[in-house]
């Protein structure tokens, strides 16, 4: 059983994630995408997040009938700030997972910060990383001492990210071409990203 782990705040989910997991599962043959949403993220501890519930609500309509697709709650339980690494550890343990078997997903953005993470060599070290080439990465970019140890995914991009929805949202933009249906009517129907500054 192979397990690929992809976290994020998920604030909201939208078609760029999901066009990303199909990809990597249906590339590499990952039986479970597990959709991980952090309780608090190290690096945006800053910024103000929609509640768990909503972005656990989210997620669930977002992923709604796509196979292989699955969500944990382990960080939101967990409470605290959301290390990756003791994510791996306990979800290795929980599962019964080898190094082998478990994948940890992450954008070409995250790896150039990936040296300021907890324990980024105990993450190489108990998962395989994949990383999601964008247009204009260059491997030149990370440290030295990660890249042999990183596997390079192309998949498809989408020029989409939470951020530009919470905008449009905001703005009274649409957002129907960048989230799935039910995410969007969630969103209207809730009142969330109403009056959001965030980044």
């Amino acid at each position: 059983m192979s397990v690929c782990i992809f976290g994020g705040t998920f604030d909201p989910p939208h078609l760029g994630h999901l066009v990303i997991a199909e990809a990597i599962r249906d590339r590499l043959k990952i039986d479970t995408i597990l959709f991980v949403p952090a309780y608090l993220p190290p690096h945006k501890i800053s910024h103000s997040l929609s509640s768990v519930d909503a972005r656990l609500r989210m997620l669930e309509l977002a992923i709604k009938g796509r196979k292989g697709f699955e969500i944990s709650n382990i960080e939101i339980l967990r409470k605290g700030i959301s290390f990756s690494i003791d994510t791996i550890r306990q979800l290795k343990q929980e599962r019964g997972l080898r190094r082998e078997e478990l994948f940890f997903l992450m954008g070409a953005d995250s790896l150039k910060e990936f040296h300021t993470w907890k324990d980024p060599d105990q993450i190489l070290a108990e998962s395989r990383v994949l990383v999601v080439k964008r247009p204009t990465f260059d491997i030149k970019s990370v440290q030295s001492n990660f890249r042999d140890k990183i596997e390079l995914i192309e998949a498809p991009f989408l020029e989409i990210s939470s951020s530009m929805i919470r905008h449009n949202v905001k703005e009274r933009a649409p957002i129907d071409s960048m989230v799935p249906k039910a995410v969007a009517d969630y969103i209207h129907r809730e009142g969330l990203y109403r009056s959001c500054p965030r980044r």
